[in-house]
């Protein structure tokens, strides 16, 4: 076998981080992939247009990482960005604000090597808080549902069935998967990440996985404009758009079935979110509009909360708070205080 040949089949993984006034956490960032038992080929940070500090730190560490700065795009423009200037054969993520646990790289090539036939990899994650930390996934559900091997047959069948995690910080992508299912959606300010997975997983069903986490997802960072787009998120508006754009899609592919009892799950957990925060219009659309989708007993359920928003939410509210305060609740999550869903979003008062 010839040289060329060896190197086409050789992996080398780039890992994209874009980066947009993160001065503060870009740092540990590029150290977690820097402290990998296996080196990755590159890394690429791309400034999105900081008005802070984010190049100088960059900066401070030489050659060991590309910088490419541009003017402030967004996300998806940065991602995209970075996977074009890649040398690597395989596209690694990770955000500006999260870290790779050491054996990330290891534990994923280590899977791509024993699959040649597969074209994307992902893991389980931890987020932390003030740190506490917690798994997102549940570890001994998502080892069941593998069943001795290390990928799922169909990305969509394993988040309904095990709720795993299929966070971006996690997901390793064939560098050719792009030219078939394109890049990041550029005007999306949210779930662009979902939209570019779905658009793989139709393509490209099977997908490794590894139930132990291989990533932090730190949530500490408080940034007042993505409070106002996560807040927004929770009316859960794109998830929606997307979901009715995906439908006649997976029913086009043979795998309606599949991708409605997926969509289905998502949904209602959109909806919790929804009536959590007081959005009983934004409910009742969702109930309304994919009512197929949803058992009757939650299309009944669903309409009685979405009836009085403000008594629903002010309930939830209250039970989240008492979880937490007698230690019942274990997730660690995004904390959100009530007076910042009503400042940003009062489309209900």
């Amino acid at each position: 076998m010839g040289s060329s040949e060896n190197d086409k089949k050789k992996i080398r993984v780039s890992v994209v981080i874009p980066a947009y006034n993160a001065e503060a956490c870009i740092e540990r960032a590029v150290d977690s992939v820097l402290a990998q038992s296996l080196p990755v080929h590159e890394i690429i940070v791309v400034d999105d247009g900081s008005s802070d500090k984010t190049c100088q730190v960059v900066e401070q560490f030489g050659d060991k990482v590309i910088l490419i700065l541009q003017a402030n795009a967004g996300v998806s423009v940065a991602r995209n960005t970075g996977i074009k200037v890649a040398k690597g054969n395989w596209i690694a993520f990770l955000d500006a604000d999260d870290e790779w646990l050491p054996e990330k790289n290891a534990r994923q090539m280590e899977i791509i090597k024993q699959n040649p036939d597969l074209q994307w990899c992902a893991a389980n994650s931890q987020t932390s808080l003030d740190s506490n930390c917690s798994v997102l996934g549940n570890k001994r559900a998502i080892t069941k549902a593998l069943n001795n091997q290390n990928c799922f047959s169909n990305y969509f069948a394993a988040i309904t069935v095990c709720h795993c995690p299929m966070h971006t910080p996690t997901m390793m992508v064939r560098k050719d998967v792009f030219d078939e299912a394109g890049l990041f959606e550029s005007g999306r300010q949210r779930t662009e990440d979902l939209d570019l997975w779905w658009r793989i997983a139709f393509l490209h069903p099977k997908i490794g996985y590894i139930a132990e986490p291989q990533v932090t997802v730190h949530l500490e960072a408080h940034d007042e404009s993505l409070t106002v787009l996560r807040l927004k998120e929770k009316r859960g508006l794109e998830i929606r758009e997307l979901v009715a754009r995906y439908l006649p899609r997976a029913d086009e592919l043979g795998v309606g079935d599949i991708f409605q009892k997926f969509a289905g799950q998502i949904l209602q957990r959109r909806l919790k979110t929804m009536l959590f925060n007081g959005f009983g219009e934004d409910a009742r659309e969702t109930l309304r509009d994919f009512k197929e989708l949803f058992s009757w007993y939650v299309r009944w359920g669903g309409y009685m909360l979405a009836l009085f928003p403000r008594t629903t939410s002010a309930v939830m509210w209250g039970i989240s708070w008492l979880k937490q305060a007698t230690g019942l609740k274990k997730q660690v999550t995004r904390r959100y205080v009530r007076s910042e869903a009503k400042k940003h979003m009062s489309e209900e008062s």
